[in-house]
């Protein structure tokens, strides 16, 4: 992609960023925006339709590239991944926490994040239990609002711990006891 383009697209993510500190989303006027990142309104245009449109880029930007890290390093019982994914988070509290302060569409964010893995995890389930996948789902849906509010306590608190710290610790109070229920219904 062409390098000017590229910086003007930046120029209006730290905009955005910048204004959703101050305003919700349905607030910002697309002058407002491009006036604060010194672009043009039609080189706005060009690109975007809303304030709305270029946030959801954005979060989809971000979720693609959780999505193919979690795509070189699968591996079902590796906090690896986990830990690189929560690495990304931190490399963009700001997009993260900005989401959070202004409650910018931060639930289905959020739970786009951490469904990436649902496919792979429900199939290494199903290979390894005699539990219906219904039940699996449960599970599933159970862990991710738990590592949800993990998640918005961490971004709350400052990522004070490491992604490192954080993956052992939501290791521990969710797949453990999740691990429990399957390994209670493990396949003899």
């Amino acid at each position: 992609m062409d390098k000017r383009i590229l910086r003007t697209k930046a120029a209006l993510k730290k905009s955005l960023l910048d204004l959703l500190r101050v305003k919700t989303i349905n607030t910002i006027s697309v002058k407002e925006l491009c006036s604060n990142a010194g672009i043009n309104r039609s080189t706005f245009y060009a690109y975007y339709k809303s304030p709305e449109e270029l946030l959801e880029s954005m979060q989809s930007d971000f979720i693609a590239e959780l999505t193919a890290e979690a795509e070189k390093h699968r591996s079902p019982g590796d906090k690896t991944v986990l830990v690189r994914m929560l690495r990304k988070v931190k490399d963009n509290s700001y997009l993260m926490s900005t989401a959070l302060d202004r409650k910018v569409h931060f639930v289905s964010f959020l739970e786009s994040i951490l469904y990436i893995p649902y496919d792979e995890c429900i199939k290494e389930w199903e290979r390894t239990t005699e539990i219906k996948k219904e039940t699996l789902e449960y599970i599933y849906t159970y862990m991710v609002h738990g590592a949800a509010g993990i998640l918005e306590a961490w971004l709350k608190s400052d990522m004070g711990e490491s992604p490192e710290e954080l993956a052992e610790i939501m290791d521990g109070m969710i797949f453990s006891g999740v691990e429990g229920y399957i390994h209670d219904n493990a396949q003899a």
